[in-house]
């Protein structure tokens, strides 16, 4: 665990290509890995160097929760320097005065708030990855202690004026310490549902906002979704649009499949919860797996095992109004030293024609097969399908 915040760049740069951060600006989405955001950090407190900002000089971060900021603001640990984070609502006024209280070197903010600098430099948040060389290589953090201040939070100013509260290093470590001491006795159930995902609906210019935006995430290398919108058909689509659960039961020379399948959906911007059983699931599995059925976008199913999850399959199926994509592989299934073709379990065929959902088994050779017919032979088919069982809503 980070002894400072500013160990915190190299621990996001330990885990490489996880993803750190999901968002939408506009009309796209952003993904960025932990790699990616450590590395701007460094490149970040290089440019802090290069205008002579450090140790205890205040820098303002006043835009939208996004992975540039939190690179910023971590840029700014490494430097020494004391962040001062700003709600991107907060009045132009207020933060001015806020500026000017605290004799800010520096804004790093959203291009839409540039014109409220009042002379004072300013950094596009939005662009800070194209204006800044990402590929700087790591920067060794000034000398800090715990003790040092990392940020000063301001109050909203509704109630009286504004009050400026200083956060040492120690102060929000604290915090997070005792959960990374007890965290390694749940990791052996983490593995089902790697990336842990967050939905972070908290400005991270409060305290807790930074809690479970930017500390907590990475002790299990989290994957953070930044929802700008609180309306509930919002919040519900944020959920639900990207999952992707995989149910089989993976032997130990086949989990190469699953593990190549999990990372290729990640490239589609998909959400993938895989669950593979050693043995038929309890009751209490089951109606976890049902659960998460009904937030899914589609349900892959591996058939290759004969004895591939029979039971949880019939149990979701007739529950959830999900498209089911069932995979099949085309090596022979060796009995009694001959070969025997792989065939779907006689149920999972009367289920097919029973619930229009369930859409015609896709046959692969190997991984890079399953891999290279992704998109056309399971993504389109459930997509396609997804849109139908809209339609007849």
């Amino acid at each position: 665990m980070p002894q400072t915040l500013a160990g915190y760049a190299q621990l996001h740069l330990s885990l490489g290509d996880e993803i750190a951060f999901v968002y939408r600006r506009g009309f796209r989405t952003h993904r960025w890995t932990y790699k990616q955001v450590g590395r701007l950090a460094c490149c970040f407190a290089r440019e802090l160097e290069r205008r002579k900002i450090g140790k205890g000089d205040r820098v303002m971060l006043w835009g939208e929760n996004s992975a540039e900021w939190v690179a910023a603001f971590f840029g700014c640990m490494l430097r020494g320097a004391v962040a001062v984070p700003m709600d991107k609502i907060a009045a132009p006024g207020f933060a001015q005065r806020v500026a000017s209280d605290v004799d800010a070197k520096l804004y790093v903010g959203s291009a839409s708030l540039a014109e409220h600098a009042k002379g004072i430099p300013w950094i596009e948040l939005e662009g800070l990855h194209d204006s800044i060389n990402d590929d700087c290589g790591p920067y060794a953090p000034v000398e800090i202690t715990r003790d040092d201040p990392a940020q000063i939070i301001f109050t909203s100013g509704t109630t009286a004026d504004p009050r400026g509260v200083v956060l040492t290093h120690g102060n929000i470590l604290t915090s997070v310490d005792p959960i990374e001491r007890e965290i390694p006795k749940y990791l052996k159930y983490e593995r089902i549902f790697h990336p842990i995902r967050f939905l972070h609906m908290l400005p991270l210019s409060h305290v807790f906002g930074q809690t479970m935006g930017m500390f907590i995430p990475p002790v299990i290398a989290g994957t953070v979704f930044f929802q700008d919108s609180f309306k509930p058909s919002d919040v519900i689509d944020t959920i639900t649009s990207k999952v992707v659960l995989i149910l089989g039961r993976f032997t130990l020379e086949r989990k190469t499949i699953l593990d190549a399948l999990r990372e290729e959906l990640r490239k589609y911007n998909y959400l993938p919860i895989v669950f593979y059983f050693d043995k038929p699931a309890s009751r209490d599995l089951t109606e976890t797996v049902i659960t998460l059925a009904h937030l899914s976008r589609f349900i892959i199913v591996d058939l290759t095992d004969p004895s591939s999850a029979p039971h949880e399959v019939a149990t979701i199926i007739p529950q959830c109004v999900v498209p089911v994509q069932p995979l099949l592989s085309l090596q022979p299934l060796i009995v009694d030293e001959k070969e025997v073709e792989r065939r779907e379990y006689a149920m999972f065929q009367d289920l097919r024609r029973w619930y229009s959902w369930v859409l015609p088994t896709f046959r692969y050779q190997d991984t890079a097969d399953v891999l290279a017919s992704l998109k056309e032979k399971v993504i389109d088919p459930a997509e396609l399908k997804v849109k139908e069982l809209v339609q007849q809503k």
